[in-house]
């Protein structure tokens, strides 16, 4: 990304960008999660408030589930940040919600299931993931929290920062780094103290994520002038200077020799040894305008190495020859598309046997419906306003009043309506 004409170009084009200022309910995608699971890549953002996720398969990637906090009809809770996890072959996601940390079984889009969810009582808000040593690592307003994948607690840390993001663990777990103003700090787990300090140039304060070398004690990171990398010491061993005056992630694998950074203007490959670039792309006006660079993650499939960037405007899927797959462009949000609970019938006296139609609005976008009457079970499923309309058999039954409960798979609402039977 050299090319002093093509710098120019950008940097007109830079002006008038809209860069995400606000973390939560924002209208760009900056950062987010994607897995490879039973064949497809799995990605997943917050960025707007809501879980969103998406399913890259046969060259397209297609939003699969838009769900809300399960606490924002009572509540102003958004999701702060999320983490995918595969579980006895299940997928997984966790949500860091305030004062609620959620885990959801998202095996299956159409049966989206609360798993477990647990409350801070003590006024410390999760407000990030990671995770490191088969564990989980949870950044929270007051402090850090290791727990297993049950969401027991295991330890605590007080290592603090704005940007919570930027609290990490390091893949053995035995170091903390915290990228901090114009700095990493490197404290050490087990002695509780700062090891030693690693110089950044920070131009504005933004999330950074760093890539790990644990098998030669190295991490990489791209801050406001190069992409960096250091040693545990905190030592720099070598760089690269980008075109940018931002930098935003850097991702790669362990199996790869190479890694990815993003800097606002677009992606490079670059070689882990050398540090030097082997391909690059643009992603300023790539396939939706306004495009932005930020957040990065990659997967290995079947096919090769697939690389996710946050694009601002969009979310993009590209190989590892950074050809562009398939995009997915931000939508408005709406942001009272969640209505109150609200639940009807066609009839208010139905005959035994006979069809009655059930009515519902308030649920969760795209959320499965469990309907039960009189020991029967039905299903249905609520659009992308959380509305519901499904007719269904009445069960042969006696003379009797009694209910329509109705519960909503994964915001574990429930309502019911009075319903006569003859």
């Amino acid at each position: 990304m050299r090319k002093k004409i093509l710098i120019i170009v950008l940097m007109i084009s830079f002006i008038g960008l809209s860069l995400p200022t606000v973390k939560g309910g924002s209208q760009v995608y900056y950062s987010g999660e994607a897995i490879y699971y039973k064949d497809k890549i799995i990605i997943g953002t917050v960025n707007t408030g809501n879980l969103e996720i998406f399913e890259f398969t046969d060259g397209k990637i297609n939003k699969v589930a838009d769900m809300l906090s399960k606490q924002s009809r009572f509540v102003d809770e958004i999701y702060f940040d999320l983490l995918f996890n595969i579980e006895n072959d299940e997928l997984f996601v966790y949500l860091a919600a305030g004062r609620h940390l959620y885990k959801y079984n998202i095996s299956d889009f159409q049966n989206i299931k609360l798993d477990k969810q647990i409350k801070d009582n003590a006024w410390s808000w999760y407000l990030a993931l990671d995770r490191s040593d088969d564990r989980l690592f949870t950044a929270t307003s007051k402090r850090n929290k290791l727990m297993n994948y049950n969401m027991d607690y295991i330890n605590e840390y007080e290592v603090e920062n704005e940007y919570h993001k930027n609290i990490n663990l390091n893949p053995s777990g035995d170091l903390i780094f915290n990228v901090k103003n114009d700095k990493v700090e490197i404290h050490s787990v087990k002695a509780r103290t700062l090891l030693s300090e690693a110089p950044l140039v920070i131009n504005q304060k933004t999330d950074k994520n760093l890539f790990f070398d644990d098998e030669h004690e190295e991490f990489y990171i791209v801050d406001d002038e190069k992409l960096k990398v250091f040693n545990y010491n905190g030592n720099e061993v070598r760089s690269w200077k980008h075109i940018s005056t931002m930098g935003y992630d850097v991702v790669g694998l362990d199996s790869s020799n190479h890694v990815y950074f993003s800097d606002g203007f677009g992606v490079v490959k670059i070689n882990k040894e050398s540090l030097k670039p082997t391909d690059w792309v643009y992603t300023t006006d790539l396939k939706a305008k306004n495009g932005w660079a930020m957040g990065l993650k990659v997967v290995a499939t079947k096919e090769g190495e697939k690389l996710i960037v946050f694009n601002n405007s969009s979310i993009l899927v590209v190989n590892d020859d950074l050809e562009i797959i398939d995009y997915h462009k931000i939508e408005d949000q709406n942001e009272d598309f969640m209505e109150d609970i609200f639940l009807t019938t066609s009839y208010n006296v139905v005959d035994s046997g006979s069809s009655v139609t059930v009515f519902g609005k308030g649920y969760g976008a795209h959320e499965g419906i469990d309907i039960t009457f009189l020991g029967k079970s039905f299903t249905s499923k609520a659009d992308d306003k959380g509305r519901f309309e499904q007719t269904i058999k009445v069960p042969e039954s006696d003379s009797i009043k009694t209910g329509i409960d109705v519960t909503g798979r994964y915001t574990q609402v429930t309502y019911s309506v009075s319903i006569e039977v003859k």
